[in-house]
This record gives structure tokens, C-alpha cells and sequence, in this order.
């Protein structure tokens, strides 16, 4: 996916010609024309190795963890705190649309979020220059997150959501006689962001795999009276699903 005309392998070249010893290791992405565009401008130090289970061995090896983008990953930003990495993620969208930002609980003042393409590069810069800053910040925010994802503060936070869900009346709602749409700047950023993503059926398929095997089934008979074509690689889990396709690639 790219953004503005920029995909995430083309946004970090221009730190990595500067920095020469860095690399960018990629989890998730398979390796496509643009991603071996970028790595022969760094002489193959643009890495994409596709879907992986080993997850924790990049955490481990990683110095610096970069946000996704232009979709952040609130998830893998949690994960990758939680080995002790400092975080960086890229927000262009207005204010009002924040909630497109990374942002999560024992994050704040942790994660370091920057507005223009300018301003990651030079917070890019900061953290790969300065060892102590990195490591006394990648620590902080470690403790952060295990301070509020875990253990009995976790579960109080939680018990106080269950409580005020079940404490909070039904929303009463009707639509006005004369209410109007109202598009705003959240409504454009979502625009651009989908403006690339697959259609329904495209995305109903890529999904099938990760549903119990009776959805599963009437999913796939629903794409084979659709399509008229077998896809017999939709019957399978996803778990299985992924290690045949990295057994083809081997």
C-alpha cells in the first residue's frame, strides 16, 4: 500500500543511504518489484521477508521499531515495547484525524509521533545516533506497557470497563427529518486510505481461512456459485495456509 506515492520501503531509503551499517528488516509484505527497487539502492539492506510466525526473533534483533504505514499497528507496537525497543510512527492526517494515529495505553510520551516526512527522518536519525537515548527510552517504554498491560492493574482497568458498560443506558438515536451527511477531514483521510484496498469478494476470500470449518465451508460454497472456479485452497486454516505457501517459496 502506498500513500502520497511513497511506500514504506521508499520512505526509509534516504536514512539508509545515509546511515550505511543500518537495515531494514520487514515482516509482513512479500518481496515485490518496489521492495527490490529499495534494496538494490542500499545494497540489500532492505529486507522483506513475508509472513512469518518467528516474530520474536526480529523484536530480539531489532535496535529501533518503525511503525507500519500509512495503517499503524497498534498491536505490534505493544509487542515490540515490550522488548525493550524504542517506537516511532508516522501521523500526516489533520487533527481531526487523530484516531487514525498510533496511540494505546503506556505509550503516551513513549511513542515518538511525527507530523511530515521531514520530522521522521530527523527523529530516525536521533534515535540511531544516540545509543543511550535509545536504549533509556526503548526501557521506559517497556515499563510503561507492563505497568498498565499487565497484572492487577490490567484487571482493575478492565473490571472498571465491564462496570461501566453494564451501568451505561441503551443510546437513544433517530435520524432528524432534516439531518444532512457531514463529510469531514476524517472522512477524506479514510478515502486515501482505502482508495487502493480490494474489493468485498476479495476481501470475504482472504478471510475464509481464519473462520471454523462449517463457516469456512459455506463461505467457500458461496465463492465457488459466485466465481464458478474450485479454489480448493480456501478449505484450508490459515496456519496451514501459510506454511504451504512458504514451503513453495523455499
Amino acid at each position: 500500500m502506498t500513500m502520497d506515492n511513497q511506500n514504506f520501503a521508499a520512505i526509509h531509503t534516504p536514512v539508509l543511504e545515509k546511515y550505511k551499517k543500518a537495515i531494514l528488516l520487514v515482516v509482513g509484505p512479500d518481496e515485490s518489484d518496489e521492495w527490490k527497487i529499495e534494496n538494490k539502492k542500499t545494497n540489500g539492506r532492505v529486507l522483506a521477508f513475508g509472513k512469518r510466525e518467528d516474530t520474536a526473533i526480529f523484536y530480539e534483533a531489532a535496535d529501533i521499531y518503525v511503525d507500519s504505514y500509512p495503517i499503524n499497528s497498534i498491536t505490534s507496537l505493544l509487542e515490540a515495547g515490550c522488548y525493550g525497543l524504542p517506537l516511532i510512527s508516522r501521523c500526516p492526517y489533520p487533527e481531526e484525524s487523530a484516531v487514525l494515529c498510533a496511540d494505546a495505553p503506556g505509550l503516551t510520551n513513549r511513542l515518538i509521533i511525527t507530523r511530515n516526512l521531514q520530522e521522521y527522518h530527523s527523529r530516525l536519525s536521533h534515535l540511531i545516533e544516540n545509543e543511550k537515548y535509545r536504549l533509556d527510552l526503548g526501557e521506559e517504554t517497556r515499563q510503561s506497557i507492563s505497568s498498565l498491560h499487565g497484572g492487577a492493574l490490567w484487571n482493575q482497568s478492565l473490571n472498571a470497563l465491564y462496570h461501566q458498560a453494564s451501568n451505561t443506558p441503551p443510546l437513544e438515536w433517530a435520524i432528524a427529518k432534516h439531518d444532512e451527511s457531514l463529510v469531514d477531514g476524517l472522512d477524506f483521510s479514510l478515502s486515501q486510505l482505502q482508495k487502493d484496498e480490494p474489493g468485498l469478494d476479495d476481501i470475504l476470500k482472504f478471510h475464509l481461512r481464519i473462520l471454523p470449518l462449517d463457516l469456512r465451508m459455506r463461505g467457500w460454497v458461496d465463492v465457488v456459485q459466485k466465481k464458478h472456479t474450485f479454489l480448493p485452497g480456501l478449505l484450508l486454516p490459515e496456519w496451514i495456509g501459510s506454511r504451504f505457501e512458504r514451503w513453495l517459496q523455499a
